[in-house]
């Protein structure tokens, strides 16, 4: 009976313990939080990463986001706490000429046309696939191939917006085309709602073409991150739209200095807790060069920027990091890459993220540059902005804090909120 009793109590200590000590994630639409024994870590992602579907759980985006093909036109769907679709026919301008996709069938019988698609967990990837051009069709005059809004439901037609190469409904979903532009030229005409997609002829390959844009989730008012650039030879432009940030040197031997500033929105951490760990992933790209380029961050004391203003001639730190009291003029991160490199780079700002928690600022702010010695090429470097088409290659903060005791803690009677 003792032995039944001891292994009775012993199995629920163990599932009582085990269940405390349990790790547990909670999620928003733009960030994700891990606490294991009151130890947290909080991940800002610059997208949307998760949304809700329509019973409310948190699931991927590609979980409520489908295409589907009528006839030749394409629809996008949206199906997570409300539903609403897109609709675009499919056409090309031949020889200076607009044909629906259906009327090139018609006179060309012999062309196909397919639109597979592809789940990942943050969009879709799709595509628009034409076969037998060169035996119907006499490639060169193909001007461009067509995406021409068609009709919607749910939402107004003043919720279908048009950025510099892509279309957002209700500020949510986005038809994204960047990925294209390594090989084909983007054009929007905002009048005819109509994508155009050119440079076609070096692209058919034995007689077919393949364009594969993406569809993803876009909420532009969850998104942490502000971030830009600016450059000393154009002192009035703002870059604000570029999914390109870019660097350039810190040196008086350069007059085309270029700086990156970031700020994340860190409000959401709960108030009362300790940051003992905070790291910013940036996605970078350098050039051949010889000489070890170090990348360096300061703080930014001054938050009143933001990326759709901030110039040249406005931005906080000055021309040579000198104004004290607007940044830190010395660096509190940097990295150093060797040669070639396209990789993600970790930089450790605790110190910078736990001022601004601890001052109750809702924000973190930083500037990066290229330390002056370390690139003698007078080079352009560059990382991958929140407005990559991308996800998971836009910019991340990672913030480790701790909320208290364990809840396992014997002489701990509750937990600090």
């Amino acid at each position: 009976m003792k032995k039944t009793v001891f292994l009775v109590f012993s199995i629920l200590f163990f599932i009582i313990f085990s269940t405390f000590c349990l790790a547990e994630t909670t999620y928003g639409s733009t960030w994700e939080e891990t606490c294991n024994n009151g130890i947290c870590t909080r991940t800002f992602y610059s997208g949307v990463i998760y949304t809700q579907n329509a019973t409310g759980h948190w699931v991927r985006p590609s979980d409520v986001l489908y295409i589907t093909k009528n006839s030749d036109d394409i629809t996008f769907h949206y199906d997570g706490t409300n539903y609403y679709n897109v609709t675009f026919e499919v056409g090309a301008v031949y020889n200076g000429n607009y044909y629906p996709m259906a009327d090139v069938k018609e006179l060309k019988p012999n062309i196909n046309f397919d639109f597979p698609s592809e789940k990942h967990d943050t969009y879709i990837k799709y595509a628009i696939n034409i076969s037998n051009l060169t035996d119907n069709l006499n490639v060169s005059l193909i001007n461009s191939i067509t995406l021409t809004y068609k009709n919607h439901y749910g939402f107004t037609l003043e919720q279908l917006k048009q950025g510099n190469r892509c279309f957002y409904v209700k500020d949510k979903m986005a038809l994204y085309f960047e990925d294209l532009l390594e090989f084909y030229t983007i054009s929007l005409n905002k009048s005819e709602k109509r994508i155009y997609i050119g440079n076609l002829t070096e692209n058919v390959k034995n007689g077919n073409l393949y364009l594969d844009p993406a569809l993803q989730l876009q909420d532009a008012d969850s998104e942490n991150l502000e971030d830009t650039y600016i450059n000393q030879t154009n002192p009035t432009s703002n870059y604000s739209s570029s999914d390109i940030l870019y660097l350039r040197p810190l040196n008086s031997t350069f007059s085309n200095k270029t700086y990156t500033y970031l700020k994340f929105n860190i409000s959401s951490i709960p108030a009362g807790k300790t940051i003992t760990e905070a790291k910013l992933e940036l996605k970078m790209t350098i050039p051949s060069i010889t000489g070890t380029p170090k990348q360096q961050l300061r703080h930014v004391y001054n938050q009143t920027w933001t990326e759709d203003t901030i110039t040249w001639n406005n931005h906080p730190c000055d021309e040579n990091m000198t104004n004290s009291g607007e940044c830190n003029q010395t660096a509190e991160a940097s990295t150093t890459y060797y040669g070639i490199s396209s990789t993600s780079k970790n930089f450790t700002i605790t110190n910078m993220v736990k001022k601004d928690y601890d001052d109750s600022n809702s924000n973190f702010s930083v500037i990066i540059n290229v330390s002056c010695n370390d690139n003698p090429a007078g080079k352009d470097y560059y990382f991958l902005s929140k407005e990559y088409s991308t996800v998971s290659y836009r910019p991340t903060l990672y913030v480790t804090y701790t909320s208290g005791y364990p809840k396992w803690y014997s002489n701990q009677t509750s937990v600090p909120s």
